[in-house]
């Protein structure tokens, strides 16, 4: 099954702006989960991309439009049937490591510059299972200040 969602878009031109516009994503494939972002934190990265510098990521990704947002809470919706560890309904810290390296730091982040990924400025996101970091359900620190946790020391560990 594949979704329609609405998302901030990023374009491929110079000007610096993003728009509203009607995004599709794909079906869930292996180890993949559809989520609804509730918090997001407004990155550094995101405004390095809105004003192309030092990238332009559009032309770094090879796509005519990109949905930035590498840092937020999430909600589960969908699960692919592979997924273990993340359940539906379940609220979870978006990790944005897109592509990491031997020891699980990230070359490419997620909703910035790693081809093919989707930040969280939409009303929903695909991301693999390994983004997502459950919370915990009685934790005292609120959602809002999990979505400005910083994500530069996270690894990926198998």
């Amino acid at each position: 099954m594949s979704y329609v969602t609405e998302g901030w878009v990023l374009d491929e031109h110079e000007n610096p702006s993003i728009s509203i516009e009607e995004v599709s994503i794909s079906e869930l494939s292996s180890k993949e989960v559809l989520v609804k972002p509730l918090y997001g934190c407004f990155e550094g990265n995101m405004l390095h991309a809105i004003e192309r510098n030092p990238i332009n990521v559009c032309k770094e990704k090879r796509e005519k439009k990109v949905i930035l947002g590498n840092a937020g809470v999430v909600e589960v919706q969908e699960i692919a049937s592979d997924v273990i560890n993340i359940k539906k309904g379940q609220q979870c810290l978006f990790f944005c490591n897109g592509d990491p390296d031997f020891y699980g730091f990230p070359i490419k982040i997620a909703g910035y510059d790693c081809p093919g990924s989707m930040g969280l400025l939409s009303k929903l996101t695909k991301v693999h299972e390994k983004q997502l970091i459950p919370l915990p359900d009685d934790s005292s620190i609120s959602l809002q200040q999990w979505a400005a946790f910083s994500l530069r020391y996270i690894t990926i560990v198998d």
